[in-house]
């Protein structure tokens, strides 16, 4: 009877030590979803899903390397899906939900709508009226509030006249229910990003910074003033500070098109100190930046195809301004190193780097037309070099034999 016991009790040890180490395992395995500290406009992130917008928002699999359109109900009417817009940008993340900003062709409304991406609800917060439509509609998610441009008719003014309107930069609460109004812009004043309790506005070739509190504006960084003429890319924000591509006045002549082509460099401001550094020296074509690394692409003028009579068609020449491979390098620009290479495909346009694979728009390259007309979304795994294409979905319409 006692060894029975003491049998049954080193049973229980040992069965015990066998769950902790299980659980001790699944737990190292298992990991936090993707998040990102980094603000833009062009995609948005989380977990396994990458959403991005082709007149409509898509979503992809990072699990399944699916590409799926992002509205999930097959009865939804497209003309009014704040997900099937013409025009889409990306506010930002917050607590499982992803806020953009849409302008609906049918109805000529600026719509702020969120997508949850666990249940695939979408709703709208805010509708403006043709009227109140900013144009440009870069907007951002910060604490709680969304902040957006919205024209606003002047006291006393004509509703029928577009004159009598004015351009604010304004907030609304995540809910919906409060509704403000910052300051008044410039007419042609954008939102280029919102970080540290600032929003930084461009007008002018000059970066304005607003304190979201008072109100109050100050001038960030004159683009004129240093050999710039404009932001070349959109803002990202990232620690306090923006990072962008600035449209320098120097250019690259190219001999056989008769044209020059502009020089663009990555510019780091710090919204507080306003301390302003060019990451690289050379120019370049496209970036992204993520938390703890900047991924580029430098310019080069590539004459890819020339033909016999160019004197005659210079417009034939295929001309690429940008090297066939992508870098990465830290957040100061050192310790740079080539991470791919293919000239069969253009990757500059707009994609996002997620644990070493690149996903973004894709373009292969057509040998008989000598253009990157084939495009696509996908993906590029850096240390396997594999591709990744998919195709573009259509949405499922319901069954119409059904009674």
């Amino acid at each position: 009877m006692k060894t029975k016991r003491i049998l049954l009790i080193c049973f229980t040890v040992v069965l015990v030590l066998l769950c902790c180490v299980s659980c001790r395992s699944d737990n190292q395995e298992s990991k936090e979803p993707y998040s990102t500290e980094v603000k833009n406009v062009q995609f948005a992130a989380h977990g396994d899903y990458v959403y991005a917008d082709w007149g409509k928002i898509y979503r992809f699999d990072r699990s399944t390397e699916t590409f799926t359109i992002a509205c999930t109900d097959p009865d939804c009417d497209s003309n009014r899906c704040p997900l099937e817009c013409v025009i889409n940008y990306f506010a930002g993340v917050s607590d499982g939900k992803v806020y953009f900003s849409s302008f609906q062709q049918f109805t000529h409304c600026t719509l702020l709508s969120y997508l949850d991406m666990a249940t695939g609800e979408c709703g709208t917060i805010k509708t403006m009226s043709e009227a109140e439509d900013p144009v440009t509609i870069f907007s951002f998610v910060e604490d709680g509030w969304w902040y957006y441009p919205r024209k606003i008719l002047r006291e006393g003014g004509n509703a029928d006249n577009s004159n009598d309107y004015n351009l604010w930069l304004c907030k609304i609460s995540l809910d919906g229910q409060n509704d403000q109004t910052i300051r008044q812009l410039k007419d042609s004043e954008t939102i280029q990003m919102v970080g540290v309790g600032k929003v930084v506005t461009h007008y002018n070739g000059v970066l304005y910074t607003t304190d979201i509190q008072n109100g109050d504006v100050y001038e960030l960084y004159s683009l004129t003033e240093n050999g710039f003429t404009n932001p070349y890319t959109d803002l990202y924000y990232l620690d306090g500070k923006i990072y962008f591509l600035a449209a320098s006045t120097t250019t690259k002549h190219s001999d056989y098109t008769q044209q020059n082509y502009p020089l663009n460099f990555l510019l780091c401001i710090d919204l507080t100190t306003k301390e302003v550094k060019q990451i690289l020296d050379q120019p370049l074509c496209n970036f992204y930046l993520a938390d703890n690394a900047i991924y580029y692409v430098p310019f080069e003028l590539r004459h890819i195809y020339i033909p016999d009579n160019y004197k005659e068609h210079p417009d034939k020449v295929m001309i690429c301004l940008f090297e066939d491979a992508i870098y990465q390098c830290d957040l100061n620009g050192e310790n740079s190193k080539k991470l791919y290479s293919n000239d069969q495909i253009d990757f500059i346009e707009n994609f996002v780097v997620i644990e070493d694979t690149l996903y973004g728009w894709l373009y292969d390259y057509n040998e008989e037309t000598h253009t990157y007309d084939k495009t696509f979304f996908g993906g590029i795994e850096f240390d396997t070099g594999r591709v990744i294409r998919t195709e573009k979905p259509q949405k499922e319409q319901p069954d119409q034999t059904q009674p």
